[in-house]
């Protein structure tokens, strides 16, 4: 073995027990703080240059990223998750602080918070349209059963029954044959009746739920429905869609993230806001940005150190690591003579 050999050896030695050591974790602590502090002062153009941003936002432009990765991960969480959430019984609500619901209900009470047109098309659809003529339809025989003086009790059979003590059946019964002929006319004539006017009804009602989404009545229905929500729990809101309705939903998102991140348009205005970005602030330090996008947030570096240290402390010791360290130190060496 030659002398630089058994140098490189004794390094990689040296190097594996001094970056796992305590000392070392105590120091990756300090550095890391030092890091932070020491990256704050610098430019955003200096820390991360535009092109840099760019290149490393191009992984994310890759539809195999989603169909492949995300959504695979997506499914072994869900795997694991869902049979958890399922027996939650804790209350969407207990999740909801005092100042999150009445944020949320200043947020329901906004004007506009339904697109009218969204509206309008839910109520054009043939299923709401069915649905209005059999409410209206089961709403006109009852009526005409309940208000009609020619069939409704307190209308001419009561009276019939009042005059006419004695010999009073005969006359009913020729009115309930009269019905019964009433009513088969009466049914196509509703129905047919209906065809058009459920339409009309709808459009109606479509008009007056924009009209009056934004009513202090229509404002508490939003509310009511969100304190109905919080008072659930979590397990009965997640029973309501099933584990393949969820997957179905997984699996639709991510192709639809696949497609955007294709998409040559939303590069465009990727690229856009990235270049109106850094046209702002590319001669800004970091500190100075952090400070006009009022983020206060600082770094939990102790929390931060406990996170890392099992992946350096690994990294390390792995023969990749070891090997590239100790061929740069004997090159280091070859090179010194």
């Amino acid at each position: 073995m030659s002398d630089i050999d058994a140098k490189k050896q004794r390094f990689a030695t040296f190097l594996v027990e001094r970056l796992t050591s305590p000392e070392a974790k105590r120091e990756l602590r300090a550095n890391l703080e030092a890091m932070y502090a020491e990256l704050e002062g610098r430019t955003l153009a200096d820390v991360l240059p535009r092109e840099a941003l760019r290149a490393g936002l191009e992984l994310a432009k890759r539809p195999d990223v989603y169909t492949k990765l995300v959504s695979r991960i997506g499914t072994a969480v869900h795997t694991e998750a869902y049979p958890r959430v399922l027996s939650h019984e804790a209350t969407l609500g207990s999740y909801v602080p005092a100042a999150a619901r009445a944020k949320i209900d200043e947020l329901l009470a906004r004007p506009n918070l339904v697109n009218p047109k969204l509206v309008r098309e839910v109520l054009a659809q043939e299923a709401m349209e069915d649905l209005m003529k059999d409410v209206l339809f089961d709403a006109l025989k009852e009526f005409n059963e309940k208000v009609n003086p020619f069939f409704a009790e307190w209308g001419i059979p009561g009276i019939v029954k009042k005059v006419m003590p004695i010999g009073s059946g005969a006359v009913l019964k020729s009115l309930e044959t009269v019905r019964g002929e009433f009513d088969k006319r009466l049914d196509p004539e509703i129905k047919k009746f209906l065809g058009v006017f459920s339409k009309k009804a709808l459009d109606r009602t479509a008009g007056l739920m924009i009209e009056k989404g934004d009513s202090p009545k229509f404002v508490e229905l939003r509310k009511a429905v969100a304190r109905w929500l919080y008072d659930q729990p979590v397990g009965d809101l997640t029973r309501a869609v099933d584990a393949e309705a969820v997957g179905l939903g997984r699996e639709a998102s991510m192709l639809v993230a696949a497609e955007v991140a294709g998409s040559s348009r939303v590069a465009r205005d990727v690229d856009a806001s990235i270049d109106a970005f850094y046209a702002k602030h590319s001669g800004d330090t970091m500190r100075a940005i952090r400070a006009a996008y009022h983020i206060d947030f600082a770094p939990d570096f102790d929390a931060l150190t406990e996170a890392l240290w099992p992946l350096v402390e690994r990294t390390v010791r792995s023969d990749v690591c070891v090997s590239w360290a100790t061929t740069i130190v004997g090159e280091f060496l070859a090179r010194e003579g």
